[in-house]
């Protein structure tokens, strides 16, 4: 399957061409020949290239100059890819892979949107949770006012599952809302806070 590549993602191809031009000796090719398919555009990069101070671009020694490496990778070479949209980051020994920005903050938006759905249905689910065991405790108290015993036990049950459930939602992430009511600084009259 072919993916579309955003408009306002910057071109592999001139990347590659750049990289050329500029770095003799660079082992440029595009990102998805390298087989990964979390990378899709951009470029994996490695090779004996030197900046133009005849430093290698990058760092073979086990304890690369902070001044001068940010790991294995030169300053300046990766400040040559930030200003054309270009981010880079090692992906194994002498392989490096070179993303765009654009890319990388598409796919944490992405990120985001998806652990707000995340956070919704948790969110929901304590509210749900929260309904069901007041339900249920409810028919249990209507249950022994009526006299249907063989019931209670059964309602009662139900109540602590789901205030188990509460529970556990509420471990994981003590922000999420539940019951308005059960959340100082709700204003009286909300149900439910959204």
């Amino acid at each position: 399957m072919t993916q579309t590549i955003p408009a306002h993602w910057p071109s592999e191809v001139a990347l590659i061409v750049d990289l050329a031009a500029t770095f003799p000796g660079i082992h440029a090719r595009p990102a998805r020949d390298y087989g990964v398919p979390y990378y899709r555009h951009g470029a994996w990069v490695g090779g004996e290239a030197r900046m133009a101070g005849e430093e290698p671009i990058f760092s073979t020694l086990a304890c690369s100059d902070p001044e001068h490496y940010d790991g294995d990778v030169h300053h300046a070479f990766i400040a040559w890819l930030k200003a054309r949209g270009w981010l880079i980051e090692k992906y194994d020994t002498g392989v490096y892979m070179v993303i765009s920005a654009a890319q990388a903050e598409d796919e944490y938006a992405e990120d985001l949107a998806f652990q707000d759905l995340i956070d919704q249905h948790s969110s929901l689910m304590v509210v749900v949770e929260s309904l069901n065991a007041r339900i249920a405790q409810e028919r249990a108290r209507r249950a022994e006012v009526h006299g249907e015993t063989e019931v209670v036990a059964r309602y009662a049950a139900e109540a602590k599952e789901s205030l188990r459930q509460v529970a556990m939602l509420r471990s994981v992430r003590p922000d999420y809302i539940g019951l308005a009511k059960d959340n100082p600084g709700n204003k009286p009259g909300d149900d439910l806070l959204f």
